[in-house]
């Protein structure tokens, strides 16, 4: 299997934003895992080896710690409808995390998140303030139909409301990411951007909202001081407002 690194990708995020969509479609994974790390000898100390999908749902055990994935986790099947992490509504969002998740270069496919659930916070952590690093989420599945258009929630791919002080760095994300209700976006959501960092993050899924001005590719939320080198290609729409593309912020 051919497999795209991660730091190179980010390197080169505005050149190849156009390509990695149909080079990640290529991916193939297992059930679990795929291109496992076994040199021990590069989890860094102090830190939580990750190898499957059952250590990463296990993250919020200890939400304070800090992990390293050494393989590409498939979670289409595992949080599709009838699946073993499925929880009537798909993933089961991480919340209150505080600790550290180092991608190292790897991916995390399929998350899926449908319907109406209970979490208002909705993404791979539901709400956060820590640092998520080195991560590709690819063929993300989030569609949520609330049942009142005044609920009030928060969805991105990778954290649904980022709190003070979270760090999203060399990261990006394809797929779908939809809400009919509130904030949507990308890649997160932001409470007091003031202390929070994004950076050589791009986003390529398409994004759907209630409105243009709640539904962005990137952040809702977050000011332009708190970005560095992000940039959006996916579709972004708002039923309101119609769509835009492309915008470096939005």
């Amino acid at each position: 299997m051919k497999k795209l690194h991660i730091k190179k990708v980010l390197a080169m995020f505005l050149a190849v934003a156009l390509v990695v969509p149909s080079s990640a479609s290529n991916l193939t994974a297992s059930a679990a895992t795929t291109q496992e790390s076994n040199d021990e000898s590069a989890i860094p100390e102090g830190y939580t080896p990750i190898y499957d999908a059952a250590d990463l749902y296990a993250i919020r055990n200890n939400l304070d710690g800090k992990y390293i994935m050494m393989a590409d986790i498939d979670l289409s099947e595992a949080t599709a409808p009838g699946g073993e992490l499925d929880t009537g509504n798909g993933w089961n969002p991480i919340d209150g995390f505080k600790g550290i998740l180092d991608g190292n270069g790897h991916y995390i496919k399929g998350l899926t998140i449908y319907g109406d659930p209970k979490s208002r916070r909705v993404g791979l952590f539901g709400y956060a303030e820590g640092t998520i690093r080195n991560l590709g989420m690819i063929d993300v599945n989030i569609n949520l139909k609330r049942d009142s258009d005044n609920a009030n929630d928060y969805t991105g791919a990778f954290i649904g409301e980022a709190y003070s002080a979270s760090s999203i760095e060399n990261c990006f994300v394809t797929g779908t990411v939809a809400s009919n209700s509130n904030y949507v976006s990308g890649i997160c959501s932001m409470y007091n951007d003031n202390y929070n960092t994004i950076k050589n993050v791009y986003n390529l899924a398409d994004v759907r909202g209630p409105s243009e001005w709640k539904t962005q590719g990137i952040a809702v939320g977050i000011s332009p001081w708190s970005c560095e080198c992000v940039y959006n290609r996916g579709e972004i729409s708002g039923e309101e407002e119609g769509s835009k593309n492309g915008h470096p912020l939005s």
